[in-house]
């Protein structure tokens, strides 16, 4: 699930763009560029101009790589015209799915925007209407033909699976290797280390189980931990992500060792903390104390 910070975050930055604007003159008799700069002045950002006129903060460079052929971007995006009007929000909402390589539909400014920014990246664009919405205006009627638009916008997802998860698995080959390991891999892709064994008898991917383990990323650093506590962490193996559902029910009762799992049985890119990156393995070191 995507964070309200972030959306909160970047959809008030949005709005207080938008009020500081409403107060200048946005009389028909300014030209697009003279609209432009005056939106930029009357803003505490810094913008940057590209050659086809593209103006452009960015507010979050995002995660990793910037977007690739055959990427899918999951695209949130609030537009508006620079005199207050908003005409699209999805922010909170279902992501638009985006291929700013293919795409032939949106406006160019805006296909130019997305790949300025990685995986979670946000960024406000404005443009002139050679590369905004033209001589037609949108389809709404909100922008005006010849009119500047602007976009605010962040980038849920951007994700090739096919390349990431062999990223995901060539990371964790690597690290078994450097640490001396032997898993086992399920035809899931889930990879599993048993370091002890338990008395026999496993649990279901149904079951309620008391585990102690620890949460940590292939780099050692820690997301979560239930050995704080003297007290396992208790979980119904159906509510968990699938990389638990899967794995749990491969130890006995009162066994030991570690999953390692890829992100489409992880978190995907949606993370539920900041100190797991999207896309990112999960490393478990697992005690099955009982179910």
């Amino acid at each position: 699930m995507n964070s309200p910070t972030v959306f909160t975050k970047i959809v008030l930055l949005a709005l207080s763009l938008l009020l500081l604007f409403s107060c200048g003159d946005d009389s028909p008799d300014f030209t697009e560029e003279q609209q432009i700069e005056l939106f930029i002045q009357e803003n505490g950002l810094q913008f940057e101009s590209t050659s086809s006129g593209l103006r452009y903060s960015i507010v979050a460079e995002g995660l990793g790589d910037l977007p690739q052929p055959d990427d899918k971007m999951e695209v949130f995006i609030r537009g508006f015209s620079l005199d207050n009007a908003i005409f699209t929000d999805n922010f909170g909402g279902v992501p638009f799915i985006i291929d700013p390589f293919t795409d032939e539909t949106s406006p160019r400014g805006l296909i130019e925007g997305l790949k300025l920014v990685g995986n979670k990246g946000q960024i406000i664009l404005i443009m002139p209407s050679s590369i905004g919405f033209g001589t037609s205006g949108n389809a709404n009627g909100v922008i005006q033909p010849d009119s500047p638009v602007g976009f605010v916008v962040e980038i849920g997802c951007l994700d090739n699976s096919e390349k990431s998860l062999d990223s995901n698995n060539e990371r964790i080959e690597s690290y078994l290797t450097a640490n001396s390991l032997t898993a086992h891999k399920t035809e899931s892709g889930l990879y599993y280390v048993i370091e002890v064994e338990g008395d026999g008898e496993n649990p279901l991917s149904t079951s309620t189980v008391d585990v102690h383990y620890r949460g940590y990323l292939l780099d050692g650093s820690e997301f979560d931990s239930s050995l704080d506590s003297a007290n396992p962490a208790n979980f119904a193996l159906n509510s968990v992500i699938q990389g638990w559902k899967e794995g749990i029910p491969l130890f006995s009762r009162g066994g030991k060792g570690k999953l390692f799992i890829p992100h489409n049985l992880g978190y995907g890119c949606y993370p539920p903390s900041e100190l797991i990156p999207p896309l990112d393995v999960l490393v478990f070191d697992i005690e099955l104390i009982d179910f």
